[in-house]
This record gives C-alpha cells, structure tokens and sequence, in this order.
C-alpha cells in the first residue's frame, strides 16, 4: 500500500519507521526538511520512502529485500499524482556508483536532464 501523508500528520511510530529506512540507506538524514511524504508498507513495515519538498523529491529509496519490484516507480507514479500539473524535480549525485543507474531508472519515469555540473544532475519531469 502506498501513503502520501503532510509530515505534520504523521503520528510519530510513521516517522520513526521512515526515519530507520531513511538511515539504512543514507549518511544524512534530512527528513526535517520535508513537507510531504510518500511511503510504501507491506505489513506493518515501511520498505519504502520518498521526501517531498514543495515540488523537489529527496531520499528516494527501498529497503534492500525489496528492490527491483517496482516499488520506486510505483511510488514515483503517485507522487506524480499528488503534485498534480506541477513539475517535479531531483537531483543524482554525479560521484556514486550508482548514478548511471540512478539517471537511467529516473529516465525510464519520465525525468529527464535539465541541467548537470561537476557534482550533480538536476532531473524533471512535467506532466
């Protein structure tokens, strides 16, 4: 099941599963800066989690048992959803291992390049 949520509506067992699945897959946690979240459950565990500020999307990740299903872009098609007509935008670090797969996945969902420097990608998407 997939939950878009105002952060200020998140009752804090929510935030403190969000908060273990951001940390298991990031250095930095930056779940403060949020307005909005989208997360993904099966069961009572949340295996899935998207930031959302204004209409910039951060800390996009899966817990590793769950990857490669489509949980990503199912959660991407809802944020989709909830922003509506507005553009929505991200950003890959250019010095990871995964960035060639992280711009290709963001490109099988519609994003493309808006601009790019020696450290990142800025990705879009507008409907």
């Amino acid at each position: 099941m997939i939950v878009y949520k105002l952060v200020k509506d998140l009752n804090d067992d929510e935030i403190f599963r969000c908060i273990r699945l951001i940390n298991s897959n990031f250095k930095k946690n930056r779940f403060n800066t949020y307005s909005s979240v989208i997360y993904y459950v099966i069961g009572s565990d949340i295996i899935g989690f998207i930031g959302i500020s204004d209409n910039y999307l951060n800390q996009i990740c899966t817990n590793v048992n769950y990857r490669n299903r489509g949980i990503a872009s199912k959660m991407i098609s809802r944020v989709k959803e909830e922003l509506g007509a507005e553009p929505i935008y991200l950003f890959v670090d250019k010095n990871k291992s995964t960035t060639e797969y992280l711009v290709n996945f963001y490109k099988k969902n519609e994003f493309i390049i808006e601009y790019e420097n020696d450290v990142e990608y800025k990705m879009g998407y507008k409907n």
